[in-house]
């Protein structure tokens, strides 16, 4: 069971709308209705998508993490309290 090069381009072209035939009045309305209800759709597969995410993927953080620990907090306050700034 051989294969030709010419078979397999044949097989791989992919047909153009101007080689497909003219749709029926009920396909078009079908086509019409779906465009219509995308918005709904994409909103429902949005929602799906993000409980779904929800429960599987891990938490997020909390935040971007302090540039003092909470326990060097007060030393650092103390510290600049004792400096004479002047703005």
């Amino acid at each position: 069971m051989g294969f030709s090069a010419q078979s397999i381009a044949a097989s791989l072209e992919t047909p153009t709308l101007a080689s497909l035939p003219p749709l029926s009045k009920g396909q078009e309305e079908g086509i019409l209705k779906a465009i219509g209800l995308l918005p709904q759709l994409l909103r429902h597969g949005f929602n799906v998508a993000s409980k779904t995410a929800d429960s599987t993927l891990p938490a997020a953080g909390n935040g971007r993490p302090a540039a003092v620990a909470p326990d060097q907090s007060r030393q650092v306050a103390c510290h600049r309290s004792s400096e004479n700034v002047v703005f």
